[in-house]
């Protein structure tokens, strides 16, 4: 009866997981959540997408990004004094709709007849390449920008030799403002030795959304092989146990059952660890805090932490092994059957 129930149990976790799997694939392939209710004060979404990683952190002091801070203060025109202070974020609450509450504050200032005072500070992740500076050691690189006519900036380095004597070509880089450049030079070839901070939490969790099409398509591949894998290994657990509810215990049936719960376990971990080395280690996310419209500063370098579960791969591989050993039994007991 127990072999029953479980089996029960194990087919109602499977229809979860394919409904769990459908919406993820829905969010993944539209790269939206998907909006049950929108209400002014509230609402109500499902899935999030991109993948949910971790990865170290230099330090642990900043506000989480991707987040907006606004602190705002009204002043009484009367007096001059100021009457009210206080900020609003992006991440302070799941339900909260940062616009909807800055304009509410706004309003009830208006209505007073009072002065608000904003100042706005928004945190942002962005890719760092990593690797060694291009400049060779020795050589003396020259930056120079300017800005454009149609508004855009342009970044000119040169490089040159102990002697001063250009050594390479000329290399410019155009962008959309001077924000973007000055993210660039954060970003662009700074050697990846920093250390990490022990102290206190060290790690964060980050949501990796693709940037291009052959990302977009990786990530997507990734989520349906593994919720396919994880599906498979639910329905193959709830058979096993319908087999052991009928009395089939040493058959053919279930070794190929324990052949197939061994893979099920096994290949989403080494399809995790051939995407890890591939792609993850040539990402190094970075996080910005910027204050003004030219203010940049970086707070933050991270490093993305393999995930690999080497305790689910040993229990893979000891099913696969497990499940010859069986085959072998039963070839035998069956030889012996046989022969009396």
């Amino acid at each position: 009866m127990l072999s029953l129930i479980l089996s029960w149990i194990f087919r109602i976790g499977l229809a979860l997981t394919v409904i769990g799997g459908i919406i993820d694939m829905v969010v993944q392939v539209q790269q939206k959540p998907i909006t049950i209710y929108s209400r002014p004060d509230r609402n109500m979404t499902l899935g999030q997408p991109g993948l949910q990683l971790n990865a170290y952190r230099t330090s642990t002091n900043e506000r989480p990004a991707p987040d907006t801070l606004i602190s705002y203060s009204s002043v009484d025109t009367i007096t001059g004094n100021r009457s009210s202070f206080g900020n609003t974020s992006s991440r302070s609450s799941l339900n909260s709709n940062t616009k909807k509450t800055l304009d509410s504050i706004v309003s009830a200032c208006i209505q007073k007849g009072e002065v608000i005072k904003l100042d706005t500070q928004i945190s942002i992740m962005q890719y760092m390449i990593p690797g060694s500076s291009s400049m060779s050691v020795g050589y003396v690189g020259s930056i120079s920008w300017d800005s454009l006519p149609d508004g855009r900036f342009i970044r000119v380095e040169r490089t040159y030799d102990e002697l001063h004597k250009q050594v390479e070509g000329i290399r410019r880089d155009t962008f959309t403002g001077k924000r973007e450049m000055l993210m660039f030079d954060f970003t662009h070839n700074k050697r990846n030795d920093y250390k990490i901070v022990q102290d206190g939490p060290a790690s964060e969790t980050l949501r990796l959304q693709p940037t291009n099409r052959t990302q977009y398509i990786i990530f997507i591949l990734y989520r349906l092989v593994t919720w396919f894998f994880t599906a498979w290994l639910l329905l193959t657990i709830s058979r096993l146990f319908s087999n052991f509810y009928n009395r089939h215990y040493f058959s053919l049936a279930n070794i190929k059952l324990l052949r197939i719960m061994g893979l099920c376990l096994l290949i989403p971990q080494l399809l995790y660890t051939v995407m890890y080395w591939g792609l993850l280690t040539k990402i190094q996310p970075a996080k910005f805090m910027i204050a003004g419209s030219h203010d940049v500063k970086l707070l933050n370098q991270y490093q993305f932490v393999s995930e690999t579960d080497w305790t689910l791969v040993f229990l893979g591989l000891a099913l696969l092994i497990l499940s010859y050993i069986f085959k072998d039994g039963l070839s035998l007991k069956e030889d012996h059957d046989l022969s009396i």
